[in-house]
């Protein structure tokens, strides 16, 4: 491969080689307890590995991290209506909530049980300003590709209960 800059007049030479797509062997999915917690409380989450082919993934080593994110709002602009039209992974929402970087807050290793989970529990933090805690796992399959799921849960000063009627 060769690549010019004509408008600076650079020339670089590289090599690359294109691997065989393969799906990963197994999926990883981070479940939370409840989607908000108070601040000052305990997260509850689990780390669920099962096969492509749908059964658990007993014994895996799983690393673990859960960061802290401060919630900022910033209104969007008048004429943007991307909250209506967005996007589970929509990024104009994640750059309004803030989403870079955070406290360190809990991390960990451990191998999931005979059913394929890991479970988790760690406290949110400071109990004074409203937060994102974002949890990110990791995994290594088989064919030593890494497999990586992330959930966001809220910690807020106000937790509001709902009851089904």
């Amino acid at each position: 491969l060769r690549l010019t800059d004509r408008q600076h007049g650079g020339t670089w030479d590289g090599t690359f080689q294109v691997l065989e797509y393969r799906k990963p062997e197994f999926l990883l999915d981070v479940e939370a307890a409840k989607p908000v917690v108070p601040t000052g409380g305990t997260v509850e989450a689990r780390i669920v590995l099962t096969y492509a082919f749908g059964g658990p993934v007993p014994g895996a080593e799983v690393e673990w991290m859960a960061r802290r994110v401060p919630r900022v709002f910033s209104a969007p602009d008048p004429d943007d209506v991307s909250f209506y039209l967005k996007g589970e992974g929509d990024t104009a929402d994640r750059e309004r909530r803030g989403d870079a970087g955070g406290e360190l807050i809990a991390q960990g290793k451990g191998r999931t049980l005979a059913d394929g989970t890991l479970a988790l529990s760690f406290a949110t933090g400071d109990a004074d300003q409203d937060a994102e805690i974002v949890i990110f796992a990791q995994a290594e399959d088989v064919t030593r590709r890494w497999v990586t799921s992330t959930r966001a849960s809220s910690a807020s000063r106000s937790v509001v209960h709902h009851r089904p009627s």
